[in-house]
């Protein structure tokens, strides 16, 4: 629902969205849901018996991010922040600025 109003919004009202930190908000939202749909997911195929369950003592237990004291699920949401991790820093990587790479092209020929 909040998409269509966003569109309605920049196609009715001549809105200009910078696109960048849109899909920047986007995305970590994106991100946000599959770590707490992973520790959601894992958690109900623990308590239907097809996950084994592996209980980590002392760990804290938050729903609300999807976080549970199992060895399974926080292993799955380690792989995922792992990957957020590294997109984040493939994203803010230092870009080799265009006049370099002409000079190093000519430079090779």
């Amino acid at each position: 629902m909040g998409l269509v109003i966003i569109y309605l919004a920049i196609n009715q009202l001549g809105l200009r969205v910078a696109m960048k930190p849109f899909f920047a908000i986007t995305g970590a939202m994106l991100y946000y849901m599959a770590f707490v749909f992973a520790g959601k997911g894992i958690a109900e195929l623990q308590e239907a018996r097809i996950v084994p369950l592996t209980i980590i003592e002392g760990a804290p237990r938050l729903p609300v991010f999807g976080i549970y004291p199992t060895v399974e699920s926080l292993v799955m949401q380690g792989a995922l922040l792992a990957l957020a991790i590294v997109a984040a820093a493939w994203a803010l990587r230092p870009k080799p600025s265009r006049g370099s790479a002409e000079s190093n092209l000519l430079r090779a020929k």
